[in-house]
């Protein structure tokens, strides 16, 4: 297993940067309804891939760094270069290690289509986060990840 750049991030320590992340991470999220036993998924509320809704984020430099995989990285350990994340969980916000396992390109839209991750899932998911956030606490501003649900719910309706 290599280190990807989101690894070498995590293993350099940077605490302003790592306390940056951590922030911006809601470990309060929704119980994945078809997976109740994986616990809470951790919701990203900063910024997102524009074309997928993936948690991201720019910090120190242009490309994106994948937030899954840093989170991963830095409460696991190493992360393989040539596998990807799929989040068991079906959410695309979601940054909790327990709720990742590394796959194979293939196997990973193999599972997608099997799921019917197009629609209905990525509907459905948006449909939770937006309860979850109508029962929460609204004193602060809106997450992002809740403009993020919006903005996804539109795209695959």
């Amino acid at each position: 297993m290599g280190k990807t750049k989101e690894a070498e991030l995590a293993a350099s320590r940077n605490e302003q940067i790592m306390v940056g992340l951590w922030e911006k991470i809601n470990k309060a999220g929704p119980v994945p309804a078809d997976h109740p036993k994986l616990g809470s998924c951790w919701i990203w509320n900063g910024r997102t891939s524009k074309t997928h809704g993936y948690a991201v984020d720019y910090a120190g430099g242009h490309l994106p760094l994948k937030i899954a995989r840093i989170v991963y990285y830095s409460q696991k350990g190493a992360t393989p270069d040539d596998l990807e994340i799929d989040h068991v969980c079906n959410n695309r916000l979601c940054v909790n290690p327990d709720h990742v396992e590394w796959v194979s390109h293939r196997e990973n839209m193999r599972r997608r289509k099997a799921r019917g991750l197009r629609r209905e899932v990525v509907r459905t998911f948006c449909d939770e986060v937006l309860e979850w956030w109508n029962r929460a606490d609204q004193s602060q501003s809106t997450p992002k990840f809740v403009d993020t649900a919006k903005r996804l719910k539109g795209m695959f309706s």
